[in-house]
């Protein structure tokens, strides 16, 4: 998917500000050049979802949504856009019933695990 384009566009749902900026920073620096949005709320995910994206990278958690609710959302809008989910808690991901399109499931902060899975071949069909 990456060669065929010239700048991916990536939807990273973060409510956090310092994740959210470190999440961006890593992705530009590994899919440059890429073009990087935020969802924080229901209400932005909600008008993020209608638009296209290349990869969706995911927090598990977000303040006014529950998390179930938030990966059906994104699978219903984006059933074949891959998607990355993030949690701070190894055990929340072990729980994490992913939708297809879910490719990975990392904890946050594991920057070896992002650059592995925005490597992946998953993100090269």
């Amino acid at each position: 998917m990456r060669e065929a384009m010239n700048s991916p566009r990536v939807l990273i749902v973060e409510d956090n500000d310092a994740d959210y900026l470190l999440l961006r920073r890593q992705v530009i620096k590994l899919l440059t050049p890429s073009i990087c949005s935020r969802a924080a709320t229901r209400a932005e995910l909600s008008a993020a979802l209608v638009q296209d994206w290349e990869l969706i990278i995911t927090d598990y958690h977000l303040p006014d949504i529950e998390r179930e609710e938030l990966l059906d959302a994104i699978a219903r809008a984006h059933p074949r856009t891959p998607c990355l989910v993030l949690s701070g808690s190894a055990y929340e991901l072990e729980k994490v019933a992913a939708p297809d399109n879910v490719f990975s499931k990392l904890e946050k902060g594991d920057l070896a695990g992002l650059r592995s899975a925005l490597n992946s071949d998953w993100l090269k069909d």
